[in-house]
């Protein structure tokens, strides 16, 4: 398991504004199910279902886990290979990003800054392109 300082340092270095988010106690939760193998990229919270969520973005997969309760936290992850769409709604300096998925299944993550969510939807599409390039190398 990878400790919170090396990823502060990945999130850093992959320039996410929210290195900060990892003090939260849902990151326990992520922390536990991130891989050694996996680089940390972003780190957001938004409303989904009207519920806060922090999600991650590695270069690997989505994780969104859901604020701990006294039945312990809710999580959900999809691979990037499963990540059909990613729409951006902003209304001021407010936004919204919407992930579909290959089931058709979608997240809509609201009441995020605009500048998070460009932020996370730069880094999810340059990380789809380079794990898709991985996955295509072990197909040829």
């Amino acid at each position: 398991m990878k400790s919170v300082e090396e990823v502060v340092r990945e999130l850093i270095a992959s320039k996410c504004s929210n290195s900060t988010l990892t003090e939260k106690k849902e990151f326990e939760t992520i922390r536990h199910l991130i891989h050694d193998s996996e680089k940390a990229l972003c780190l957001i919270v938004g409303l989904i279902d009207n519920d806060p969520w922090l999600i991650l973005l590695s270069d690997q997969r989505i994780i969104m886990v859901q604020k701990q309760t006294e039945t312990g936290s809710i999580f959900k992850q999809y691979g990037l290979e499963q990540v059909k769409d990613l729409r951006l709604d902003s209304f001021g300096e407010m936004a919204a990003l919407t992930f579909i998925f290959e089931d058709d299944k979608l997240f809509k993550a609201d009441y995020l800054s605009l500048k998070d969510a460009n932020e996370f939807g730069r880094l999810l599409v340059k990380a789809i392109e380079i794990w898709t390039n991985k996955l295509n190398q072990f197909l040829i």
